[in-house]
């Protein structure tokens, strides 16, 4: 399965703050992280929590959250996880501050438009802590925390919101623009939505 890789960085954007059900886990070297000028100032935390720090503790909290023996990334790097019922995938973004992704799926199969482009910057402006974006004929939902401080509750928080923004948006978005709803066929028939638990703050 594709998902987000190193041509994401470069690529426009879409944003849209979202919640989804499958996590994946990937680690991105941030092309332009050792663009920095002489004069830059390193703080502790940067210098002190590196991005495969970050990643190896993010392992350890996969397997703690799933009960695999091994967190392993698929081929594109990323760290598929079955979570609250559904598949998520994280990834840690190796940049000057490690960053911890969680991210679904919302629609597969779907072509950039301009239309579209509209749509996400639109769903985008009604959404705190997640984006949405197109990259790779994907539509992503992504939320994003420090990597140095994240701890069990951030990452439920950060699926949480992830899940209840694709729940959202996504029919809409494949109804309007084509595409398969991946996040959606992944779910576990136990699977509930965060808006419909009362636990759901994407708003």
């Amino acid at each position: 399965m594709s998902t987000c890789s190193d041509t994401q960085r470069i690529m426009p954007r879409f944003e849209i703050h979202a919640t989804g059900a499958v996590i994946y886990m990937t680690k991105i070297q941030d092309s332009y992280s050792n663009r920095k000028s002489p004069d830059t100032k390193v703080s502790y935390s940067e210098s002190a929590v590196s991005a495969e720090m970050v990643t190896s503790y993010a392992e350890k909290l996969i397997e703690q959250l799933t009960g695999v023996q091994q967190a392993r990334p698929d081929a594109d790097g990323d760290y598929p996880i079955r979570y609250r019922s559904a598949l998520y995938y994280v990834r840690v973004a190796d940049s000057r501050i490690p960053v911890v992704q969680v991210f679904s799926v919302a629609v597969d199969e779907t072509r950039f438009t301009d239309a579209l482009a509209r749509d996400l910057n639109a769903i985008n402006t009604q959404l705190h802590f997640c984006r949405t974006f197109w990259v790779l004929d994907q539509i992503l939902v992504e939320a994003e925390h420090l990597g140095a401080t994240l701890t069990r509750a951030d990452f439920d928080e950060c699926a949480i919101n992830v899940a209840e923004a694709t729940d959202a948006f996504a029919g809409g978005l494949a109804e309007s623009h084509g595409g398969r709803l991946a996040f959606d066929e992944a779910k576990a028939l136990e699977y509930a939505s965060p808006a419909d638990d009362g636990v759901g703050c994407y708003l």
